[in-house]
């Protein structure tokens, strides 16, 4: 019995050192993943944020500053590029996430036929570089300006957020297996939105742990989906309410239409049949709430048609697709199936009764 025990006891603790063990690595793989990937993401933001502006700038300048010169005038090139040069010695392109510091840019050829010029600056720390074309026309000629953009990487930082993500994520993987599969994915939408920083943390993971339900506020036209908020446009707005209203069934909503609301079911209309008992209702819902005059004449005209019906769930779909992706916005996106009795299709919300607050 004895031996028995310590054999349990012995099985136990190895079972422990392994499993912790395990999580260890596993902190560390997704560190260095999450800092690779949060290196290049911040190397590319600053790259298209000084891309942009030189698309914006360096054509008029440069065509400014060569007006007067021949392709072939070297000493008025070379006069250029070291006021290029000095122009980019600093600059301020890192993003949100502050992992870059002293950028600076070279230029490496200002004229495709000239030859490539050295690039002397290197970052302090650890540089991360690349390189960015310009196309501008000189005279009638187009021509392709190459620079380096290289930069300080803030390594304490990116190791320390990434860390900080990384074991989170491992916590959450040890703590709560089936909830985490339905977690992870809004903290890293989350991260995608608000950023590396310690606040954008904090609102991300205030994302991730929000209830999972859809909350309407009709001042604002806007819908808040498991802690996100989406401004939709009016009218579609107002279409994604009652498909709401319908989704929480007429014993809770005054004012329902009586007609295909089964389990929140609305049948789309036949098409020379408006459903005109329904647009009674939109439009009340609009008046009250501040919808389009046009969308309400139409209703109070032809009546609810499943044209209509389509073009604004679509719409509401679109917005969330944007901004959610498909995959988290399919719950509180629209059902669909072939009604037996008259084969047009019917359309209800996905998401549970009990998530929606209007």
């Amino acid at each position: 019995m004895t031996t028995l025990s310590v054999s349990t006891d012995f099985t136990h603790k190895t079972s422990v050192v392994e499993s912790r063990s395990k999580a260890t690595l596993c902190w560390l793989m997704l560190t260095v993943v999450l800092s690779l990937a949060g290196a290049g993401v911040a190397l590319w933001s600053a790259k298209t944020s000084l891309q942009d502006t030189l698309a914006e700038q360096l054509p008029r300048r440069l065509a400014d500053a060569l007006q007067f010169s021949f392709v072939s005038d070297a000493d008025t090139i070379n006069l250029v590029s070291n006021a290029v040069d000095q122009d980019l010695g600093s600059l301020s392109v890192a993003g949100r996430s502050a992992l870059l510091h002293n950028c600076s840019a070279q230029l490496i050829r200002l004229l495709s036929s000239a030859p490539q010029r050295t690039t002397t600056r290197s970052a302090r720390l650890l540089p991360v570089a690349t390189t960015i074309r310009v196309d501008w026309h000189h005279g009638q000629s187009p021509e392709v300006a190459s620079f380096q953009l290289q930069c300080t990487l803030d390594v304490p930082r990116l190791l320390g957020i990434n860390a900080f993500l990384a074991l989170v994520s491992v916590l959450l993987m040890l703590l709560l297996p089936p909830v985490m599969s339905r977690r992870l994915p809004w903290l890293l939408l989350g991260i995608k939105q608000h950023g590396y920083s310690a606040r954008g943390l904090r609102q991300a993971l205030a994302i991730a742990l929000a209830p999972a339900t859809m909350r309407f506020d009709h001042q604002r036209h806007s819908v808040t989906l498991h802690g996100i908020t989406l401004t939709l446009p009016k009218t579609p707005y107002f279409y994604y309410v009652w498909y709401a209203r319908l989704r929480l069934g007429s014993a809770r909503v005054s004012g329902a239409s009586p007609g295909d609301n089964s389990e929140g079911w609305l049948l789309n209309p036949a098409t020379d049949r408006p459903d005109r008992v329904s647009a009674t209702f939109l439009i009340e819902l609009m008046t009250a709430c501040g919808g389009h005059q046009k969308a309400i004449n139409d209703l109070t005209e032809h009546g609810l048609r499943a044209k209509i019906l389509d073009q604004n769930r679509n719409k509401v779909k679109d917005e969330l697709c944007r901004v959610l992706g498909e995959t988290l916005a399919a719950p509180y996106l629209f059902e669909s199936e072939r009604d037996p009795r008259t084969a047009r299709y019917r359309h209800r919300l996905a998401c549970a009764p009990n998530l929606i607050v209007l």
